[in-house]
């Protein structure tokens, strides 16, 4: 029992890897977006390695949306060199090599906010314009998403995270203005979304991650110029329904495009690479059972990035502890 009710006790072993994908590339004018893969392991702190690459015909990326079961990574759309990309690619976690071709989206899209179970991944929202189709894919297979159901409101740049059953999914923007609406869906079913509640406070580029349990949310930034930077944190319990509550801050303040570089174990998760507005490439964890402030994991051992996707082998939605 873990305080909200009873649970299957994972017993199988975990790793704790991160793969992150794409992402912007500095003083790079023409070729704004990245090909790379790193990866790290939550249980230690350090800096990430070097993966593998995103494989021709997929394109370089950033803003892609990234989830997961234990073994498949899966990252969704996103934006290339020129324009956004329907395309869909996986890669296998537990080993080191390039991405590939998995399907595509029902249209093109960036800042998908994407959140999955062991079998299914989910697409909530995109932009731009901000849209509010929710997509899924059946995981360990390969081809295109199918319809699930929408969202109360179309939004772009907001978070999602999940656990076994439910998916949760809020903020960001509807492209005129800062969302505060939660909303949830129950992965195993196909339907619209339904209100979970609010955010504590908004923004847009807000990021997450969870264990079983309880979800983590970044602060985003502002809409408008000099569009400020938030390091607070705040959480919700995903069982129930409620408004964020606060939880601490991080060391420097962090936004980032939805699902970007953002994933979790049951135990701890990281912030990865953002723009303060510079980019820079900090690394930073939390314990997610505690309400604190951030610390120091390492960097990205690439130059500083922004916008990556992520995806990991024991997040939330795998179940378990």
């Amino acid at each position: 029992h873990d305080g909200y009710g009873w649970r299957q006790v994972d017993n199988t072993t975990r790793s704790g890897r991160v793969v992150f994908v794409g992402g912007n590339v500095p003083g790079s004018p023409t070729s704004p977006t990245s090909r790379r893969m790193d990866y790290l392991n939550l249980s230690t702190l350090g800096n990430s390695m070097y993966f593998g690459d995103i494989a021709s015909p997929l394109g370089a990326r950033r803003q892609t949306g990234g989830c997961s079961s234990s073994t498949r990574g899966i990252f969704m759309g996103g934006q290339g060199n020129g324009s956004n990309l329907n395309e869909i690619g996986y890669l296998t976690i537990a080993s080191q090599g390039d991405a590939v071709d998995f399907g595509n989206l029902s249209a093109q899209r960036q800042t998908c906010q994407t959140l999955s179970s062991s079998t299914r991944g989910i697409s909530y929202g995109a932009g731009e314009p901000a849209v509010n189709v929710i997509e899924y894919v059946e995981i360990p297979t390969k081809g295109n998403s199918i319809q699930f159901g929408t969202s109360d409101k179309a939004r772009r740049d907001g978070f999602a995270l999940a656990s076994p059953t439910r998916g949760v999914s809020g903020g960001g923007t509807g492209d005129t203005s800062a969302e505060s609406l939660i909303e949830y869906i129950t992965i195993a079913s196909k339907g619209n979304g339904t209100e979970f509640g609010n955010l504590s406070y908004t923004g847009r580029g807000h990021r997450a991650f969870s264990n079983s349990v309880r979800g983590i949310i970044n602060g985003g930034y502002a809409l408008a110029s000099p569009y400020v930077r938030s390091p607070g944190l705040q959480y919700i319990t995903i069982a129930t329904t409620g408004n964020a509550v606060d939880f601490g801050n991080l060391t420097i303040p962090m936004g980032g495009g939805a699902s970007s570089g953002t994933q979790s174990n049951h135990i701890r998760g990281v912030f990865a690479g953002a723009s303060t507005p510079s980019n820079v490439n900090n690394i930073e964890y939390v314990t997610i059972a505690s309400s604190g402030n951030g610390f120091d994991f390492g960097d990205l051992s690439s130059d500083s990035w922004n916008q990556t996707g992520a995806c990991s082998n024991s997040h939330g939605g795998l179940g378990g502890f």
